[in-house]
């Protein structure tokens, strides 16, 4: 249990230190290494989202943070397309064609932590830009893109965001305490 999510929220401003000097980076720089640093960063935002999620989990977020919409572009499943036994995300996916997408905190770490896709994507300059990502369960429905410095920014908030007060309400029909955390 996150009891004490102090250490948990200084993991999540390391973590985005470290990303934030490795997306300035280009290709050409790690070029010896690359697919270490593209798995490097890959590893870095799944456990950015496990504990945003283990803090959500644990009532260590303010509602508002939880329930905020984030504006995400999602490509299209292409509908004839056959199972392979491995990711082929250009044949799976419609990567010409997009529409805007919202996902909870709470949702957008989920898809990530349970990814059928995750992955770092280079921009025309040759650093770090997009991240894609969809999870097993919702992979039929497309693949979700944020830039990596807009899920960065949400990681910074969450740091920084602390619970200040809490009501809890007993809900006869459900059986249960209603917690709102501010």
């Amino acid at each position: 249990m996150a009891y004490e999510s102090h250490y948990w929220r200084q993991i999540l401003k390391r973590e985005v230190r470290y990303l934030d000097k490795k997306l300035k980076l280009t290709h050409r720089e790690t070029e010896k290494n690359l697919d270490k640093h593209f798995s490097e960063v890959e590893i870095r935002i799944m456990t950015l989202a496990y504990i945003i999620r283990k803090l959500s989990d644990t009532e260590k977020l303010p509602d508002a943070v939880l329930v905020k919409s984030i504006k995400l572009v999602l490509y299209p499943r292409i509908t004839d397309f056959s199972r392979r036994s491995f990711v082929d995300i250009e044949r799976e996916y419609n990567l010409d064609k997009q529409s805007v997408s919202f996902l909870t905190l709470r949702e957008l770490c989920n898809q990530i932590i349970h990814s059928y896709i995750l992955q770092a994507v280079g921009s025309s300059r040759r650093t770090f830009k997009y991240l894609w990502f969809v999870s097993d369960y919702k992979r039929d429905s497309g693949l979700y893109q944020i830039t990596i410095a807009q899920f960065l920014k949400l990681v910074h908030t969450v740091s920084d965001s602390h619970v200040s007060k809490m009501t809890a309400t007993y809900d006869m029909e459900k059986g249960d305490w209603i917690k709102k955390r501010y």
